[in-house]
């Protein structure tokens, strides 16, 4: 799984937020902090999404690995009481230089002791026991295999909690280095802890609200992608700019939970978010294009002519020349200028209305894939884009008819439809009106468009997360229909794994995003699990 996802299901195992620090400082090198208000709260959340995932979620392997190593459910009560953390007390989860921790207070009943000793004589367990720091660790092993399955170090009324190599591939560390990390966190200032960095003001005290706080460094999660040596500068490029992220998670029910993530840009790098800011203040109506069964919507709000001189700034060179020769030949030859007939024109607002979706263009991987999807390759859609004057875009339509045997115009009523045929194939069609256009790519995109074009009235949208997406200026984010596009493919010939693997758990999904000012910005996650999928795995 994705360091990405892997931070994604760490956030949902978390619903709630503690109210003091423990006594040994979470350190500020740390690539991942969360605070939960009770250990039961973790275990508790986490239980819950396990039910609705399968074997290829770390949530489901692990408990796998854990029942396999200690014969216990780690999401139960019993194995938290085993290991002596009080389950009823805030818990810490935290990850510095590849170990991960679980901390929390010391139960009154120190069981741990009495049922490890007649195992360790036994020979089940093999036991090493060391001093690092102020803490007293226990690493446990097999006689057979000397990958330890878990550590527990306790300092005080304080108790941590290590999953080994043997339960968490990505926990490479051994005896030694285990120590080491331990020293230095027993050493640490209030100065080299995690609450001491700035960043992190506004994610150190949870409220009702958001009952949990914490943050991440955003490079330690991006995976860096293989392509070609344009493809992965560009990647890398984008990957550097993002600094630490803030983090604030609560429950808004028993099937929803909400994630919002506040951007702190690296000041060091120039900011691409900074750079497409500024989109008029528009608030698109189009409630009449959303109808009962829609897969999705898709919204971006950003400054058309800077987003293009960003796109075209991450091309490969000769990519650059061409387009910048396409755009001359157009000047040249059409008497259009991209600029001041096209880019000028616009708003800045883009609104997608997924109708379906091409089960073969989700079927791409890697970079192909991530192209598929924002270029709308892999949906069918209406998509809505406001004009500040349909006669300029008028003009250039017209122009290109001139030149294109394929692209046909006819008025209809009170707008202007063009199509794009070719081979007795609609590829795609724009229907322009007085201050918007609607671009669609399929028949029952098309006959939406033509309804909400016969009476584009405002009417309410029914779905809240929806609504909540379109009401206010200048927010970019998507709202997905995740059980309707898994129920679409599981109809086809050939299985889309990632959508199974990554969506499986959810019923619908909502991503938004809201400028802060400057290079800041926040993003709300809601995810509403799916209650079905939790049936299913009984």
């Amino acid at each position: 799984m994705s360091r990405y996802a892997a931070i994604l299901l760490a956030a949902l195992l978390l619903v709630a937020g503690c109210k003091k620090e423990s006594s040994t400082p979470v350190p500020a090198t740390s690539d991942l902090v969360l605070y939960a208000q009770t250990l039961g709260s973790l275990v508790r959340s986490a239980d819950a999404l396990a039910t609705r995932t399968d074997s290829r979620w770390r949530l489901v392997s692990f408990k796998e690995a854990v029942f396999r190593n200690v014969g216990l459910d780690i999401y139960s009560k019993e194995f938290w009481d085993l290991i002596d953390i009080d389950f009823e007390k805030p818990s810490t989860l935290f990850s510095d230089e590849g170990i991960w921790v679980i901390r929390g207070t010391r139960d009154k009943e120190k069981s741990f002791d009495a049922w490890l000793e007649p195992k360790a004589k036994a020979g089940t367990y093999k036991v090493e026991v060391l001093k690092a720091g102020d803490f007293d660790v226990q690493i446990i092993s097999t006689p057979q295999d000397p990958s330890a399955i878990f550590a527990r170090a306790v300092s005080g009324d304080q108790v941590s909690w290590i999953p080994g190599p043997r339960l968490a591939p990505g926990a490479e560390w051994t005896s030694a280095s285990l120590a080491k990390s331990f020293e230095a966190w027993s050493a640490l200032e209030s100065a080299g802890s995690w609450r001491s960095k700035p960043w992190t003001t506004d994610f150190q005290t949870p409220d009702d609200t958001w009952p949990i706080v914490g943050g991440f460094r955003t490079k330690s999660f991006i995976e860096d992608k293989t392509g070609t040596d344009h493809a992965e500068g560009l990647w890398s490029r984008m990957r550097n700019q993002f600094g630490p992220m803030g983090v604030k998670i609560g429950w808004r029910s028993p099937a929803q939970v909400e994630i919002l993530v506040r951007t702190h840009v690296d000041l060091s790098e120039p900011s691409f978010v900074k750079e497409i800011q500024g989109a008029s203040n528009l608030n698109p109506e189009i409630g009449g294009l959303v109808v009962p069964g829609v897969l999705g919507v898709a919204r971006l709000s950003v400054n058309p002519k800077k987003t293009f001189d960003l796109v075209r700034s991450g091309l490969p060179p000769e990519q650059r020349v061409e387009l910048d020769r396409f755009l001359a030949q157009l000047d040249e030859t059409l008497a259009i200028d991209l600029v001041k007939d096209v880019l000028d024109n616009l708003p800045g607002h883009f609104i997608a209305i997924i109708y379906g979706f091409d089960v073969k263009q989700l079927q791409a991987e890697g970079a192909s894939l991530y192209s598929n999807l924002f270029f709308l390759r892999a949906t069918r859609e209406a998509l809505y884009v406001p004009l500040k004057q349909s006669s300029v875009m008028e003009n250039v339509l017209d122009a290109w008819t001139q030149i294109s045997p394929h692209l046909s115009r006819q008025r209809v009523e009170n707008s202007v439809q063009y199509a794009w045929v070719k081979d007795n194939i609609l590829s795609w069609a724009i229907l322009l009106n007085q201050d918007h256009m609607i671009v669609v790519d399929s028949t029952a995109a098309f006959d939406r468009a033509l309804a909400y074009q016969r009476n584009p009235r405002a009417i309410p949208v029914a779905d809240p997360l929806i609504a909540e997406l379109l009401e206010t200026p200048n927010r970019t984010g998507m709202v997905l229909d995740a059980r309707g596009l898994a129920n679409l493919v599981a109809t086809g010939d050939e299985p889309v794994e990632w959508i199974e693997e990554y969506l499986g758990p959810f019923r619908q999904m909502q991503i938004i995003g809201d400028s802060l000012g400057g290079a800041k910005g926040e993003i709300r996650l809601k995810l509403e699990l799916d209650e079905a999928a939790k049936a299913a795995s009984k």
